[in-house]
């Protein structure tokens, strides 16, 4: 299968076109889920990605939140806190 890369041309100040290597196919889509949840230290995520994303959560006010992040295989995970709070889990 032949994969196709973005291509981008600089038009102000240069007038070349380069290809830039390593990019992702133009059809790529990188998968991401979200899980809310209510007063709980230790959240059980099912993201079922196929992959060992990259995980964060924030509170209820949107600020980022500090957990420890145990990727139990490539469709789970358990983030855990130190303390009870309502947010999200987001995983990408």
């Amino acid at each position: 299968m032949r994969q196709s890369y973005t291509e981008i041309l600089l038009t102000e100040p240069a007038t070349e076109t380069m290809t830039v290597i390593g990019a992702a196919p133009a059809t790529a889509v990188d998968k991401n889920y979200e899980q809310t949840f209510t007063n709980l230290a230790v959240v059980n995520v099912n993201h079922d990605l196929g992959k060992r994303p990259s995980v964060f959560a924030v509170d209820s006010a949107g600020d980022e939140v500090e957990g420890k992040v145990n990727h139990i295989d490539n469709a789970n995970l358990v983030v855990t806190f130190t303390a009870n709070f309502t947010g999200t889990i987001i995983c990408n």
